[in-house]
């Protein structure tokens, strides 16, 4: 699949059509983040964690470990498509 082309806010932006990041990945981010969430610093479990884009797909943010914050269900839910 190539990238999307989509308009928001009257202009058009590029899209990662993939959205969901793996397993390893969630893994990965959530030990350099010490078990914890990575917007209000509460201690979270693994199976707690939501995976969260950092700057919102729906803005271009691409589905890559730069991109990953390991958030709790508050937070994530929070924080919507607003910018890290």
């Amino acid at each position: 699949m190539g990238v999307l082309n989509i308009l928001n806010d009257k202009k058009f932006i590029q899209v990662d059509p993939k959205r969901t990041f793996s397993a390893d990945d969630k893994r990965i981010k959530y030990a350099e983040q010490n078990g914890k969430c990575g917007y209000c610093d509460r201690d979270i479990t693994l199976a707690e964690g939501v995976c969260d884009h950092r700057i919102p797909h729906a803005s271009g943010g691409k589905t890559e470990i730069d991109n990953l914050v390991v958030a709790c269900k508050k937070c994530n839910s929070l924080k919507n498509a607003l910018p890290y």
